[in-house]
């Protein structure tokens, strides 16, 4: 009997698992870059009684949707002032604007379940050129079309590189990065590729890192050179568009992401002996000569109506000309802080040679930190958060319904099996219990006649 009541302990606690929610998303959700904000359409399969809200932002009201239990089709805006936590970058190749965030859809009202999915939105908002010509006829006179200023500088822009900033595991051959742990070995990789990219030189210089709530500290300086190389020490040119450097996964205080920012320049190389002349080939030597100082970054989270979206933003339509791609650097300077840099297109280098500033930007990265019975090993980063995700899977055991049926049926014969084999036995001791009280009263009656 005991095998069946431990067989039933089983069974009972096979019943106490949990119920998954039962919605999920109807086909992928829509992104519409409008003028005013960003819209995300999403459609369930269910009446939708969750949240939607820009990744870091929950406990704001005007950046999280609240579902109504009701309807299965939601619009969800990210107002384009930079209040729910978009993120802008400049482009020159094509020339114009990308804003972008995570949007999380959760099903439960508080936590969030297997069942959640988050989304990367991205919009593109490119600078428009409107031709408005004029025709006179005068005379016969042949004529010769002459290519405008902006004409030149458009094929100029389609002939640039493309350049791009990763964060990678296992060395600049490895995998793109998108969660780590505090102190694992990562590697910094710049480059730029493009049919005339040989023709160029890049030096990579003003990178920041923030937490995309405002908060930044800047790793280099304007000149390419490392601010603060316990965190990234001066880069490697491995090639005249190719750089990279090895660091360790740091993260700020109670901040789950982290985001990496650069300008990289690119310039000619020199006429004579075609070799790159950087900025940053002095950079050991300053090091030497100045120690190095910290600068903090205090990227403003902008508020307000629509109409307070910056100057330099590239508005569609009759805004367009409110548009300047060559303004001029501005850096407002304050005791600790810094506002932020209005993205440049055309530098000087401090050999005087003009290049273009192109700004990447590489993908957010989540940090795990460090359980509290671990002490850290930079060289077991990996068995470390394999190990994390070990303890938690440890103790679970994925059914699919009819696998969990099937289960449910063998331990039913089972357990029938198992109650028929002990009423068997049972009943055959007490048979041959029977029997053998039978047989000593048959032996005493035998004694009592003689």
């Amino acid at each position: 009997m005991r095998v069946g009541a431990f067989i039933f302990l089983i069974l009972g606690a096979l019943g106490t698992t949990a119920i998954p929610i039962d919605n999920g998303l109807e086909g992928s959700p829509a992104v519409i870059c409008g003028l005013e904000d960003i819209t995300v359409v999403v459609t369930t399969q269910k009446p939708f009684d969750g949240n939607i809200y820009s990744k870091g932002f929950f406990e704001s009201e005007k950046c999280r949707l609240k579902g109504d239990h009701s309807a299965t089709t939601f619009t969800f805006r990210l107002p384009l002032t930079g209040e729910c936590g978009l993120r802008r970058r400049r482009t020159v190749n094509p020339r114009g604007m990308t804003m972008e965030s995570t949007v999380i859809i959760m099903f439960h009202r508080l936590f969030l379940t297997k069942v959640d999915q988050a989304f990367h939105v991205k919009c593109m908002y490119m600078e428009a050129d409107k031709e408005v010509t004029q025709t006179l006829e005068v005379s016969m006179l042949p004529s010769t079309e002459l290519p405008s200023l902006e004409d030149r500088s458009q094929k100029a822009d389609n002939t640039m590189p493309t350049c791009k900033y990763e964060v990678m595991r296992n060395g600049p051959n490895g995998e793109a990065l998108r969660f780590g742990i505090i102190g694992e070995r990562v590697y910094h990789k710049w480059s730029c590729d493009g049919e005339n990219a040989d023709k160029y030189c890049m030096t990579v210089h003003s990178c920041v890192v923030d937490d995309g709530l405002g908060l930044g500290q800047q790793l280099i300086d304007e000149n390419g050179c490392a601010m603060d190389r316990y965190l990234l020490n001066n880069l490697d040119y491995s090639g005249p568009v190719t750089a990279g450097q090895e660091a360790h996964v740091f993260k700020f205080a109670d901040r789950p992401t982290i985001f990496f920012s650069c300008q990289i320049r690119l310039h000619f190389k020199d006429q004579k002996t075609q070799l790159c002349v950087r900025s940053s080939d002095t950079c050991e030597i300053l090091n030497e000569l100045s120690k190095p100082k910290e600068v903090t970054l205090k990227l403003p989270r902008r508020e307000g109506s629509p109409d307070d979206i910056e100057n330099d933003f590239p508005r569609p339509s009759h805004q367009i000309g409110n548009f300047d791609f060559d303004e001029e650097d501005e850096i407002t300077q304050a005791p600790t802080f810094f506002a932020r840099r209005k993205k440049l297109r055309h530098s000087r280098d401090l050999d005087g040679n003009v290049g273009f500033d192109i700004e990447v930007a590489s993908a957010g990265l989540d940090v795990i930190e460090i359980p509290e019975n671990h002490s850290f090993n930079p060289f077991s980063a990996m068995e470390i958060t394999r190990e994390l995700f070990q303890e938690s899977e440890a103790n679970k055991i994925c059914l699919t319904r009819r696998e969990s049926f099937v289960f449910l049926v063998l331990l039913t014969l089972l357990f029938m099996c198992s109650s028929l084999i002990s009423i068997a036995i049972y009943a055959r001791r007490r048979q041959l219990l029977h029997s053998s009280n039978q047989k000593n009263f048959l032996t005493n009656i035998l004694k009592c006649d003689a």
